[in-house]
């Protein structure tokens, strides 16, 4: 009886023991599965929580696959944007140099729209503007205050003839003008002259025509 129940303790002291360091389910044992605090747990936990910021990383970053207002999406956003300014761009250009007579960006607006170019006023007059700045194009003032533009033939300094009525222009040269403005300005004293000369009148196909509206 004394041996049974020898036995009986060494079995209970055995389930207390170091063996059950090595037990599936005991909370503390260091190499248990299921042990929140074993080393089994503890890899899980920490591999998770090396996961977890690099995921929050990435949506704090904007370089996720799925944000929308990541670097991607904004490469990709700009360069349609550059792509589309620079199609309207061209549409202005083009349209404009179509023409042989000063040009308001009024006009032009409404001969892009008539060949169903989607650019608004707003980015033709932004577009003349910088051709102006560029020296692309010469720029006059009708009498009504109207600011007109004409893509010129020749990049050397010249004058224009432009008709009263449809807006025809021909290039000159005016070298007697060149000669004149030089000798009044010498002999006034002034240097580092400029001049604008334009001569307005009627084209001969407006004369033929007859009487019209003068621009």
């Amino acid at each position: 009886m004394a041996k049974v129940e020898g036995d009986r303790v060494g079995a209970t002291d055995d389930t207390s023991g170091t063996s059950g360091t090595s037990g599936v389910g005991d909370p503390s044992g260091t190499s248990g599965v299921g042990g929140p605090s074993g080393s089994g747990g503890t890899s899980a936990a920490s591999d998770q929580g090396a996961v977890e910021p690099r995921a929050s990383e990435q949506r704090a970053n904007g370089s996720g696959s799925g944000a929308p207002g990541g670097s991607a999406g904004r490469r990709t956003a700009q360069g349609r944007a550059s792509v589309r300014a620079t199609r309207q761009g061209d549409a202005v250009s083009s349209a404009l140099a179509a023409t042989n007579a000063f040009t308001s960006a009024q006009d032009l607006h409404a001969r892009l729209r008539l060949s169903g170019q989607s650019v608004g006023l707003t980015t033709v007059y932004r577009h003349l503007q910088v051709l102006a700045e560029r020296g692309e194009v010469d720029v006059l003032r009708r009498d009504d205050g109207e600011t007109v533009y004409r893509r010129c033939t020749t990049e050397a300094h010249h004058h224009h003839l432009v008709c009263r009525h449809c807006g025809h222009t021909v290039e000159i040269a005016g070298p007697e003008i060149e000669a004149w403005t030089s000798s009044v300005a010498s002999a006034e004293g002034f240097t580092e002259v400029v001049h604008t000369v334009e001569i307005y009148g009627t084209c001969a196909e407006c004369t033929a025509a007859g009487p019209t509206e003068t621009l």
